[in-house]
């Protein structure tokens, strides 16, 4: 953190709970300090935007809106000075730490609390180490998923299915730690999912889709399966103008390549759509040994009861 003096100055807004603080309109996610020294304000702190070589500080009386913040700056400054924390307490007014190797002695401690005016504040902080670290690891223990999602976010969003190897040099790059490769799948999901939403939220939402039918001429392909507990969930849908050959033959050849790929003994269940019964027949790997279709009961008694009646 910056501690440079700001010159004297017109401030757009002061804040009567904290001294000298300029405006942060637009900016919660800021950092800034409180102390009032008679003479002039502090600077407002932002995230370094290179932690290898920008200053990365910690002070008693350091600020910020929201907690995760707090924490993400705290993470922060131990990757930079390549110590390690754990969470001695954490609930809704306090956050406080204490050296991982606590067992040797160390009173390295942090205690942030939440103000009364809702600002969380560094009121207890003991920054020198007194316990031997030993040789540094390449990885870092508060390096969590977040932090790596973080930097992730803007590069999934371009290119979804990025390797995993390439998030891994991402990281690297931005906190100089080498991850685990399971971190990097970990991040990689939670950046991908912040970004595009879980699965079961997509699955949640598709009910809103039932609007496609009748109001626009185009149709919704769904594949569905069903888990151990008996739980139904989505593999794969397209949007399309129609429901033809053309369109069932689409769908199943992607689904082929990137849902079944080399599986055998796979059982389909569907109604008797032309579409889906032509594309079965004539698709390579959809017949035996690798798929194997049946019609869905419930498809077929809605046909019979159609075409016939209720006293069939």
């Amino acid at each position: 953190m910056a501690e440079n003096p700001i010159p004297d100055g017109p401030m757009q807004w002061h804040s009567d709970y904290i001294p000298y603080l300029d405006s942060l309109q637009g900016r919660e996610d800021a950092f800034f300090f409180t102390r009032d020294d008679d003479q002039n304000r502090q600077k407002t702190w932002f995230e370094p935007k290179n932690l290898m070589t920008d200053e990365c500080i910690l002070a008693r009386e350091c600020s910020s809106h929201k907690k995760k913040m707090l924490q993400r700056a705290v993470r922060m400054y131990c990757i930079k000075d390549m110590r390690e924390f754990k969470v001695d307490d954490s609930n809704k007014s306090i956050w406080r730490l204490v050296c991982k190797r606590k067992t040797q002695g160390c009173r390295w401690l942090l205690r942030g609390i939440v103000k009364p005016d809702g600002l969380w504040e560094i009121t207890k902080f003991h920054p020198k180490h007194t316990c031997d670290m030993g040789q540094s690891r390449a990885d870092h223990f508060n390096l969590d998923i977040n932090m790596i999602a973080h930097v992730l976010l803007k590069h999934i969003e371009e290119t979804p299915r990025m390797p995993i190897k390439t998030c891994i040099s991402m990281v690297h790059s931005k906190y100089g730690k080498i991850i685990s490769k399971r971190k990097g799948f970990l991040g990689h999901r939670h950046a991908f999912e912040m970004i595009f939403g879980t699965w079961e939220s997509s699955f949640r939402a598709l009910p809103g889709w039932d609007d496609v039918y009748g109001r626009y001429d185009i149709k919704l392909l769904i594949v569905v399966d069903m888990d151990a507990n008996g739980s139904i969930f989505p593999l794969a849908f397209v949007i399309t103008a129609n429901e033809s050959n053309e369109t069932w033959g689409m769908f199943l050849t992607h689904l082929k390549t990137h849902v079944i790929k080399g599986r055998q003994g796979i059982c389909v269940l569907s109604d008797s759509h032309k579409g889906i019964l032509h594309n079965m027949r004539t698709l390579e790997g959809w017949q035996p040994p690798h798929v194997y279709h049946r019609y869905c009961l419930r498809h077929l008694k809605a046909n019979l009861q159609k075409k016939f009646g209720n006293d069939t």
